[in-house]
């Protein structure tokens, strides 16, 4: 989970304007941080669901 997250608060870095102006760049990378952090939390749906019910 530390992983998605980690995902997550790099894509706020990226699109954060009180830093520096969001470049192509930072869009790029932030959409595909956003992708990679949306599959390993998914990944971890079916583990917490399991673990719930146990």
């Amino acid at each position: 989970m530390r992983n998605g997250i980690d995902y997550l608060s790099s894509v706020v870095e990226h699109l954060d304007e009180a830093v520096s102006d969001v470049s192509a760049r930072d869009l790029k990378y932030a959409d595909l941080h956003l992708q990679v952090a949306a599959e390993v939390l998914a990944a971890l749906v079916p583990q917490l669901s399991k673990s719930a019910f146990s």
